[in-house]
């Protein structure tokens, strides 16, 4: 398939901003707190495992 250079350009541009317009909705601060909570609690399971 031989697509012209403006064509392949639309599509490359398009994904990129659907890409980016995806990565800018998520909320990078809830997830690493999420992730230090989860973290958190399987240290203390384990701790209290050990005792």
């Amino acid at each position: 398939m031989c697509t012209k250079k403006t064509n392949a350009n639309l599509y490359l541009y398009s994904f990129l901003g659907l890409l980016f317009g995806l990565a800018a909705s998520v909320d990078v601060g809830s997830l690493a707190q999420r992730a230090v909570d989860n973290q958190t609690s399987y240290i203390q399971k384990s701790t209290r495992s050990l005792d």
